[in-house]
Formats: C-alpha cells, sequence, structure tokens
C-alpha cells in the first residue's frame, strides 16, 4: 500500500481529530519506552482521554519556530517544502516539509538557544 497526502494545517482542530485516530509517528519513542518526556502509560492516557498529555517549553518552542526554520532551509537550499500528513492505513505521520515532488522529506528541530545551534 502507498502511503497517502493528506493536506492538513498541523495545530487545527481538523489535524488534532485526525491525530485521534491514527498511530502516530511522533508517538513511536512513548509506545517503545523510549522518550524521556512522555512514558507509554501517559500516552494511553492522553489517547484514551483520561488525562491531557502536557506540551513541554522545548516543545512549544519548537512548534512556535518551526515555521521560520522551514522557511530558512527553503532559503539555503532553494527547495520549496510543504507541511503535511502521510497516512497508510491505521499508521500517520506529520512531516514537518516535503518537497512538491515528494522526494524529500525535512524534519525541523529548533534548538532552545542560539549557543546550541548547528548550522
Amino acid at each position: 500500500m502507498k502511503a497517502k497526502v493528506v493536506r492538513l494545517v498541523q495545530g487545527s482542530p481538523e489535524w488534532h481529530a485526525h491525530r485521534q485516530h491514527h498511530r502516530n509517528a511522533s508517538e513511536t519513542p512513548a509506545v517503545l519506552g523510549l522518550s524521556p518526556y512522555l512514558t507509554p502509560y501517559k500516552l494511553w492516557q492522553g489517547r484514551t482521554g483520561q488525562a491531557a498529555v502536557p506540551v513541554t517549553a522545548a516543545r512549544a518552542h519548537g512548534t512556535a519556530t518551526e515555521p521560520e526554520a522551514r522557511a530558512m532551509y527553503e532559503i539555503r537550499t532553494g527547495l520549496v517544502m510543504q507541511p503535511l500528513v502521510l497516512v497508510d492505513g491505521e499508521y500517520s505521520a506529520s512531516l514537518d516539509g516535503m518537497t512538491l515532488v515528494g522526494r524529500l522529506i525535512v524534519e525541523i528541530k529548533a534548538p532552545k538557544s542560539a549557543e546550541s545551534a548547528l548550522i
């Protein structure tokens, strides 16, 4: 089965609704017990509506700075990257960016300070 592209604005109510019905790539570290931020039990509580999954300062910073980081990447590479969602059956992945022809994806990580940035 080939993954299908779903155009959803990340963070929108439609995007959140979509995520409730799929297994999301970003949850994989927690499912495997490898996340330093989220245990499998806390993930389960969040997915079942029993508890809110906390938004850490690092996560909030990354979300806020992602558009600027993507724009900088586009300037440096000359590639246009569009954020979108890929779906393959019950699995889903929100991509920070994919080229218009779908040949390259980018995952953006925003450091908390200029001193920790790798350029």
